[in-house]
């Protein structure tokens, strides 16, 4: 399945759940959703490859998908090389893919003597959901003589990927401090004891952006250091009631955080129109069924 302009889908709206739950489904094999068919539910497979194209890649799908997918950031042409265009009538385009899809079909044809290895080795620390995303791309490569090289690339993703759930949790983590404490203003000393103190996060024994580092209190320069990439900086803040006592102390207000919680962190509850689901298989044993 590919996707392109996957933005206007409106992944992250809450009338879209069955929408995600499609994508998010088909993540494994065996894969299914149940889908109401003259006035009885019937399973239909949707465990397939899907690439879906969207500016911003990386925080522009919803956490739940966004965890079951390879992110590829692309960069806008700069000019400085040359680009060739796609032309379905050259000839020698045309031969090239001739010849990338004859080996294709070679390959195939080998899978039958030495099937895939479905549980490859992965590289030492990665593991859950992140080393099931790449398990199916490792051991592809590993038949095709690529493994340590797409190896390495996984480690290379990893660390990027680290580094942009964690900004986007603490983006999370940040509103629900200001929601509880039900003020437009936080000096960065409470803002941290409340991530601190709360139970389902990791903020008490933060690992550093990249998750390298030994666990250790998340400090204000590492808040910081995430909510620079938003564009939201600490600043100089005073008490709501001033009085000539009062003292300035570096801090947030809310409605520096209240732009950039809509785009990256959109809470349910958004409206938008439900999108339609059409050309699943139907599945009768969860892992294909007739067309």
């Amino acid at each position: 399945m590919l996707i392109d302009e996957a933005d206007n889908l409106g992944l992250a709206l809450q009338p879209n759940g069955r929408l995600r739950a499609v994508f998010n489904s088909g993540h494994r094999k065996g894969g299914t959703v149940a889908v109401m068919e003259d006035g009885r539910p019937r399973k239909f497979s949707t465990f397939a490859p899907v690439a879906l194209a969207l500016p911003d890649t990386m925080f522009g799908l919803p956490r739940t998908l966004s965890s079951r997918t390879v992110t590829i950031t692309m960069e806008r042409y700069a000019g400085q090389r040359k680009l060739e265009r796609f032309d379905a009538n050259d000839r020698e385009q045309a031969r090239v893919l001739d010849a990338a899809y004859g080996q294709i079909l070679l390959w195939r044809d080998d899978l039958k003597q030495q099937p895939l290895n479905l549980d490859p080795a992965m590289p030492a620390g990665l593991r859950n959901r992140f080393a099931d995303n790449w398990r199916p791309l490792i051991a592809i490569a590993d038949s095709l003589g690529w493994g340590e090289k797409a190896r390495e690339a996984m480690v290379i993703f990893a660390h990027e990927f680290q580094d942009a759930d964690v900004k986007i949790l603490a983006l999370i983590d940040t509103r629900k401090v200001f929601n509880a404490k039900a003020v437009d203003r936080l000096p960065t000393k409470t803002l941290l004891t409340a991530l601190h103190e709360m139970d389902d996060a990791d903020w008490k024994e933060f690992r550093g952006i990249r998750g390298d580092q030994q666990p250790h209190k998340l400090k204000d320069s590492e808040l910081a250091s995430m909510l620079r990439d938003f564009k939201i900086r600490p600043r100089s803040i005073w008490p709501l009631k001033r009085t000539a006592n009062s003292k300035s102390t570096k801090g947030y207000r809310r409605s520096w955080f209240e732009p950039v919680w809509a785009a990256y962190c959109p809470e349910d509850g958004t409206t938008a129109h439900a999108s339609g689901v059409r050309g699943l298989r139907l599945a009768s044993d969860g892992t294909g069924g007739r067309p």
